[in-house]
């Protein structure tokens, strides 16, 4: 029932941000659905990977809030997909039991997978358990993943809200707002130290929705903007720490997007 061929993932890190080169699976789920990981990131989509077991304390208390999470981002029908494995061998049946027991409806990957686990994703999150990958796809590569998260152990709400922060600011065309050109406004100094000006350049007269996320996806900073009536928006980052960010000004359609380096 679950088919899988070698794996093998390796970890580098440039500027705060880690990359996998992880090998492809192809594994089907207690429902009899197959899931490629490879084909979700070779659609440039964000995937959520939870490793679990069922007599695990802390698996079980944050079965909720990943179902939470499942829910919120789509239930796999929009551009991020959700997984579960279970690790240590247990019976679909038993999986099946579990999920109904803690109320959860993710796709849940059964059978003997405590190999690939132990190759992949012990050697990264060691051997507390829960434990969470959020992965970004790379069309160009799809085994050249980023891995925007990884955690273990007890995931806390507050923890769950990280997460979610982190796949809305890698999400791109699933928010059906169009990714415009940046060249309609200008920021500077860049590297900034304790303040960053937005110049409105061609930016159109309207209202506007400013954010700003740090190297790991996480939200940082949000305002409103109402560009007709100040072309030139100064924005105070003396409480930021030094690195680099992306600052995103939407509207209901459009979002402009440029990075940034804080000193």
């Amino acid at each position: 029932m679950k088919k899988w061929g070698l794996f093998l993932m390796l970890l580098t890190f440039f500027s705060g941000t880690a990359f996998c080169a992880i090998g492809d699976f192809d594994l089907t789920d207690t429902d009899g659905e197959s899931h490629q990981l490879y084909q979700y990131l070779q659609d440039d989509e964000v995937v959520v990977l939870k490793f679990f077991f069922l007599s695990c304390d802390n698996c079980q208390g944050f079965a909720p809030r990943f179902e939470s999470l499942y829910q919120q981002f789509g239930s796999n029908q929009e551009k991020v997909t959700f997984l579960s494995m279970e690790v240590f061998g247990s019976s679909d049946s038993e999986i099946d039991n579990w999920k109904t027991q803690h109320g959860s409806s993710v796709p849940a990957l059964g059978g003997s997978n405590l190999s690939y686990w132990s190759n992949n994703i012990e050697p990264i999150l060691g051997n507390g358990f829960t434990q969470v990958l959020v992965l970004k796809g790379n069309p160009q590569n799809p085994g050249d993943a980023e891995i925007l998260y990884s955690n273990f152990g007890w995931i806390s709400t507050s923890e769950t809200e990280n997460i979610a922060s982190i796949i809305e600011a890698n999400l791109s065309s699933s928010t059906g707002i169009e990714e415009a050109d940046a060249k309609t406004f200008s920021i500077g100094p860049n590297p900034s130290q304790d303040y960053l000006d937005i110049t409105a350049a061609d930016l159109p007269s309207g209202k506007y929705y400013i954010q700003i996320f740090n190297n790991a996806g996480v939200l940082v900073e949000e305002l409103n903007w109402e560009s007709s009536q100040v072309a030139q928006k100064r924005l105070d980052l003396s409480r930021f720490a030094a690195g680099s960010y992306l600052l995103s000004i939407s509207d209901s359609a459009k979002r402009w997007t440029k990075a940034f380096v804080k000193h």
